[in-house]
């Protein structure tokens, strides 16, 4: 803002209030020599805030805003430089009440320089923009431009209407969008705009006819005509009038509501509504025929205000220089440095015989940590040397957060997963995925199947997704087992689709064998470890046996024998030896190994062995038994939190349970005598989420991130011998 100092030649100030301490000052520069503004009263220079603006003409006519002092005399005289001894002065006495007439003697350019001044400083440095005295003074200035330019300033229209009393305003006009202000009857706001091809749109509140938007600098002030109807809500009118500017309307209302002090209820759903009913068409540079080929395939916010991209890009003459993601609140800057590249096989043949030969397009991924909000339709602008752009838009996907977990674990290749991509990008973005998906509402329903015993023993806990093919024999075996009369057997359904299948099946087999069941119902699939801790929700008994769905056990008597090891109260759990079909053995207690990138992994003992292999015949403390068939006492698994629901589907739950009781000081057992089958992994195979992810190497890295020391002062401790 230009700022003047008047020479001694300068005629009188004219000065007029604005508010009880604002005082608007206007004098005429001559000479136009002055290169200050520094106000003083009687002998005392103001103190700031001060300001004044040239609002041009033949004559050099400036205006200044100063605050006076609470107890000013009126006969004290401002002088409009504080070092100039001989600057004319004006009294205080003399000012106007209003600046009406003040405001007459103005040309309309002048005018409309000294209305922009007034919007910007006045509300800003001065902070006027609720005072009734200066909004006066702004609408009657407006008033007066209106009536002077007789038309020619543009009338702008409500086109449609949000939340909280918010409108988007039309104005067909070919001005660059400056520093937007909406002056109403009560308040002077700053309005976010946005510029489209056939003129601009702002985002007002509680906007009237009447109203005037102003641009800033030398642009007319427009008026806000009356409604001939009432518009629409945002959502109808975009969704009838299909705007081809409809990205920028999108655009403008997030950064609406990003400038508001919150976003909930209404104003959040519109966000949601706008999105999935008025997404942005894809669009992607991928033809064979391009020197440059590239499409943004996904883009998925992470819960966390982060983002994670996945795309491809074939940029063989090298002409990509730098990238920017666009978000409708801001353009950040994407070095090539945080997307980490990989081959992608699968589109070498769409550019076997492309017009520009090179290398086959190269995969990438990317996590954004903090974007400032979701963004699932971002803009991906590649900028060349030259200056040109290609911007790509990705499909829209809104998906669960377990799903878009799930995306993320399977953007790249298992071979092209080095320690990296994992740690740097898919890790943060499916750890946060992950959380959010627990976070989700997880209330249970619980059935009841028959009358469980008073006092039970043990409360058997048996997880339930998808297949059900072992339940009658697993059932089976359970009823000729005298030891189940005192046990309640909970089961948890985590593929809730299946609830009235297996119900009818519980209901059957209840009356087949007398056993008394439990069904606990999960509202969707969350894994084994929330399953499990939802079954022992429910359990009454002193112990609690984790059991797969695909276990079975071999003869009575091994949940005596599995039981009696934590007679010791220094054992915490046991397990019992497990044997694949063809009778070798899956697990003779687990222990800890560390693979070629010496990250720790679980493994089990004997594995592969006969089932009479000597060493696994006996019982012994071992690092950590399997989840599959682990007896544990309730008092400990409640002290623990539980199992860690931090896994994704299912692995390593059980090692990092067996950790940390383990940090209680509780031992771990092996009990031979105890034998059951396993038929390994059948329910998890079923899981897409899983078996077409990288979720085992995720859950391998965060076991050994969360447990690496203690793991190998444990392996430590149990010595050479501890792999035997």
């Amino acid at each position: 803002m230009l700022t003047r100092t008047p020479p001694d030649s300068i005629g009188t100030p004219q000065l007029a209030r604005l508010d009880q301490e604002l005082a608007l000052v206007v004098w005429e520069d001559g000479a136009a020599e002055a290169d200050g503004f520094r106000p003083r009263l009687g002998r005392e220079a103001l103190a700031r805030p001060y300001a004044a603006v040239r609002l041009g003409g033949a004559g050099g006519l400036f205006a200044g805003l100063l605050r006076l002092p609470r107890r000013a005399e009126a006969k004290s005289l401002l002088r409009l430089n504080a070092e100039a001894r001989a600057t004319p002065a004006v009294a205080l006495e003399a000012m106007a009440e209003n600046p009406d007439a003040l405001f007459a003697g103005l040309a309309s350019a002048q005018r409309v320089r000294l209305l922009s001044f007034l919007m910007e400083i006045g509300a800003g440095l001065f902070g006027m923009a609720r005072s009734p005295i200066y909004l006066r003074a702004c609408r009657a200035l407006a008033a007066g431009l209106q009536e002077a330019l007789q038309g020619s300033a543009g009338t702008a229209r409500i086109v449609a209407l949000l939340p909280d009393g918010a409108q988007l305003i039309a104005l067909d006009s070919a001005e660059a969008p400056g520093a937007w202000h909406h002056l109403g009857a009560d308040m002077l706001r700053r309005v976010p705009a946005c510029a489209v091809d056939d003129g601009i749109y702002l985002l007002a509140e509680r906007a009237a006819a009447g109203d005037t938007l102003h641009a800033g600098g030398g642009a007319a002030p427009w008026r806000l005509a009356a409604a001939a109807s009432a518009p629409p809500h945002l959502l109808a009118w975009m969704q009838a009038a299909r705007p081809p500017h409809a990205a920028a309307v999108t655009g403008l209302v997030h950064a609406w509501a990003a400038a508001r002090e919150g976003t909930g209820g209404a104003v959040a759903a519109l966000l949601r509504e706008l999105l999935l009913l008025c997404p942005r068409p894809a669009r992607q540079h991928d033809g064979a025929r391009h020197p440059l080929a590239a499409a943004l395939e996904l883009a998925l916010p992470d819960g966390k205000g982060g983002l994670f991209l996945q795309g491809w890009m074939r940029d063989p003459h090298a002409l990509v220089s730098t990238m920017q993601l666009r978000l409708p609140w801001a353009e950040l800057a994407l070095p090539k440095s945080l997307l980490h590249v990989f081959p992608r096989p699968d589109l070498a043949p769409r550019f076997a015989r492309a017009s520009h030969a090179g290398e086959p397009p190269m995969g990438f991924v990317a996590h954004l940590r903090d974007v400032g909000g979701a963004a699932p339709q971002p803009e991906l602008v590649l900028s060349l040397a030259s200056g040109a752009t290609i911007p790509l838009v990705p499909p829209l996907r809104v998906l669960p957060p377990a799903a878009a977990r799930d995306a993320v674990l399977a953007s790249v290749p298992p071979h092209e997963a080095d320690a990296t991509v994992m740690e740097a990008c898919l890790a943060p973005a499916a750890g946060r995925l992950h959380q959010a998906a627990l976070a989700l509402p997880r209330a249970t329903d619980l059935v009841e199947i028959g009358t469980p015993p008073s006092r039970p023993r043990v409360s058997v806990l048996v997880p339930l997704y998808r297949t059900l093919a072992f339940l009658r024999a697993q059932v089976a075996a359970f009823a000729c087992d005298p030891a189940w009369a005192e046990c309640e057997t909970i089961f948890v359904l985590d593929s809730p689709e299946q609830r009235a299948e297996l119900e009818h099946l519980l209901r059957g087999l209840h009356l087949m064998h007398g056993l008394a069941f439990r069904l606990v119902v999960m509202p969707r699939n969350l894994g084994y470890a929330a399953a499990n801790n939802a079954g022992a929700l429910h359990a009454r008994a002193p112990l609690l046996l984790l059991l797969n769905s695909d276990v079975l056990p071999d003869r009575p008597g091994w949940l005596a024998a599995l039981s009696a090891p934590l007679a010791d109260r220094r054992i915490g759990a046991a397990g019992p030896k497990l044997l694949f079909e063809d009778g070798s053995i899956q697990h003779a207690g687990l222990f800890f190994d560390r693979d070629a990138d010496q990250v720790w992994f679980n493994r089990h003992y004997h594995k592969g062995f006969p089932r009479r292999f000597a060493p696994a015949l006996r019982a012994r403390a071992v690092p950590a038994v399997t989840g599959a068939a682990l007896l544990v006492r309730r008092s400990l698994f409640e002290q623990v939190g539980g199992i860690t629901e931090d896994y994704v589907i299912g692995d390593y739950e059980d090692s990092d349970f067996c950790l940390k009781l383990r940090g209680l000081g509780a031992g771990i057992a092996y009990v031979p005598e105890a034998e059951l089958w396993h038929f390994e992994r059948r329910s998890i195979t079923t899981h897409r989420g899983y078996t077409e992810t990288l979720a085992s190497l995720y859950n391998k890295r965060l076991h050994h991130a969360r447990w690496a020391g203690p793991i190998a002062a444990l392996m430590a401790g149990f010595g050479e011998g501890a792999r035997a």
